[in-house]
């Protein structure tokens, strides 16, 4: 797997760890991401996924590429990264032909003396999945579910924390209120996620 940069600055042990990540799952786009948060690098399949070419994403600030709620998402993920910290949410992005759902890790690469200089943002493409009634469920299709369900609400305490942080250093009264939106929208589906379980509970109440 190779990778392309605008720049030569890549070293061996970056490589390195882009290489190995990337042997143990091929349906994603990986970018090195430097501490300004511009793109260093991204891996040709994930150019592929996206229908782009290096020089539409190398050098670009990564968090550009989303809008609105995402963007906040997304700038504290990364923000949570260069801290030293894995972060992780979903969500959809309009900037490929067709509108697409991806789960995305921001997770800390490199540092120096201590501090964070770079981080890997590893976006999965989501695959559609076919919707089986409950009443037809089998245990893979249970355990399926009940695994949505924990990763749902997993997300959901990853944007609160990282949101808590935001919000923490926020002065500006227009991002305080997106950073609210943002919250109410994760307990939405926080609350989505519950009902889920209940189904799945609901479920194996029958079967036992």
């Amino acid at each position: 797997m190779s990778f392309i940069s605008l720049t030569k600055d890549m070293d061996a042990p970056t490589m390195t760890s882009l290489l190995d990540y990337m042997s143990q799952r091929m349906d994603l786009c990986v970018k090195v991401i430097s501490q300004d948060g511009r793109v260093k690098a991204v891996n040709r399949h994930g150019l592929a996924l996206l229908g782009a070419e290096a020089q539409d994403i190398c050098g670009k600030t990564w968090t550009a590429f989303w809008s609105g709620e995402t963007r906040i998402r997304a700038e504290a993920a990364v923000a949570s990264a260069l801290a030293g910290q894995t972060d992780q949410f979903t969500a959809r992005f309009n900037g490929t032909s067709v509108p697409t759902d991806w789960e995305i890790e921001a997770i800390p690469m490199e540092m120096e003396d201590g501090v964070v200089t770079s981080i890997l943002v590893v976006s999965t493409l989501l695959s559609p999945t076919a919707v089986t009634p409950a009443s037809d469920w089998n245990a893979s299709d249970t355990l399926e579910r009940l695994g949505g369900v924990l990763h749902d609400l997993s997300n959901f305490v990853s944007a609160t924390s990282s949101s808590t942080r935001l919000l923490k250093n926020a002065e500006d009264a227009t991002r305080v209120d997106t950073i609210a939106d943002l919250l109410e929208d994760h307990t939405a589906k926080a609350t989505d996620a519950i009902d889920a379980l209940r189904d799945v509970l609901d479920v194996l109440k029958t079967r036992l």
